[in-house]
């Protein structure tokens, strides 16, 4: 309907001013805010998120974005805020390819049953909004740091140079949720409870937060620095521990 803007062709397209025409009383992405209701991005798409001609990106009003194709996140000074009710449905690839934020105000939540992957950048990418991964979240370099919390069934698969942080809000890793991989899962905010089917990992690092392990878990190298490990699982250090702050707690083994 004249309400949806549907992207296709198979084209690379870049969210400027250049691009996105208005349909429906929208100006380009970096002008005005996306209102309601949808936005479809269609599998042979690629979507470009750039600084373009500094501009700040919303997503706002209840909006919808449902990306079945690729965004590329390359900003590294003008952000994506999810504002208002508003929601980003990846069923596709987002690629973060830089140290970016995507910031938030009001209710919000970013869907994943696609492939959430940070990709560039050596630093921290932040994701402020609430996430529930029910696809795979692939960090490649750097660190990605959820702050918002989630419910998650999918996957976590941090490669050697890269970290998974939950850094805020309540995690709860359920049924189907996996953690595995050479990289870094960290906690330094909130709480997470994981319940899933596995744990294996390289590095788990605590820093702040609570991390509760329901099932039987296992990391090569643990550091607690501060926050607490709880739960009812085992868990088991098969390489070399650090112990310089924070709490082991509850009926569980480590």
């Amino acid at each position: 309907g004249a309400d949806i803007l549907y992207y296709r062709l198979g084209m690379d397209r870049d969210l400027d001013d250049t691009i996105i025409k208005e349909i429906s009383r929208m100006r380009a992405w970096n002008r005005k805010p996306i209102h309601p209701p949808q936005t479809i991005i269609d599998s042979a798409t690629v979507v470009n998120v750039t600084d373009g001609s500094n501009y700040y990106k919303y997503l706002d009003q209840t909006r919808t974005i449902d990306n079945n194709g690729t965004i590329n996140y390359s900003a590294t000074t003008y952000y994506l805020h999810i504002y208002n009710g508003s929601t980003l449905n990846n069923a596709g690839t987002f690629n973060l390819q830089s140290d970016l934020a995507i910031q938030v105000s009001g209710p919000n939540a970013f869907n994943n049953t696609g492939t959430l992957r940070k990709s560039g950048g050596t630093g921290t990418s932040t994701l402020f909004c609430v996430l529930n991964n029910n696809g795979t979240v692939d960090v490649t370099s750097g660190v990605l740091s959820l702050n918002g919390g989630g419910t998650h069934s999918g996957a976590f698969t941090p490669t050697l140079a890269g970290t998974v942080n939950l850094g805020g809000g309540t995690h709860n890793a359920g049924p189907g949720s996996t953690f595995s991989g050479t990289g870094t899962i960290g906690f330094s905010a909130g709480t997470t409870t994981i319940g899933g089917a596995s744990y294996a990992v390289n590095t788990t690092s605590i820093s702040g937060a609570t991390a509760n392990f329901n099932i039987n878990a296992s990391t090569a190298i643990f550091n607690l620095t501060s926050g607490e490990i709880g739960g009812s699982g085992t868990f088991t250090v098969t390489g070399s521990a650090s112990w310089s702050g924070g709490t082991m707690r509850g009926p569980g083994t480590t």
